[in-house]
């Protein structure tokens, strides 16, 4: 008779202590997310995010080629690692997006 019952108990047992790794799971990849969002958003929300962001807005051109030879790599390499560092967070949020890591309310997007 206590056998069964003993079976019972380490039955309930796993299963709780499975429902509570799911939790655990589920809670730790959601911080993990908002930390993520959190992390690439520092590229915008910073004050050298937002210089970077008024400096590439601030160029002046007409033509693609005016624009290749003012902003280049090779013409000037400082706006061009602004323009790129800029390209490549939206690009990686992006692509965080698209593939589910994250949502539209973890980037602060109303």
């Amino acid at each position: 008779m206590l056998q069964p019952v003993s079976w019972v108990a380490a039955a309930i047992g796993v299963c709780i202590a499975a429902f509570y790794y799911i939790l655990n799971l589920r809670e730790t990849t959601r911080n993990r997310r908002a930390s993520l969002a959190s992390t690439l958003m520092q590229t915008f929300i910073s004050e050298e995010g937002g210089r970077r962001w008024l400096d590439v807005m601030a160029a002046e051109w007409s033509e693609p080629e005016d624009f290749n030879e003012k902003y280049g790599p090779k013409t000037n390499p400082e706006y061009y690692a602004k323009r790129n560092a800029i390209w490549n967070s939206c690009e990686l949020l992006g692509s965080q997006y698209r593939s589910g890591v994250i949502d539209q309310d973890s980037v602060g997007s109303e």
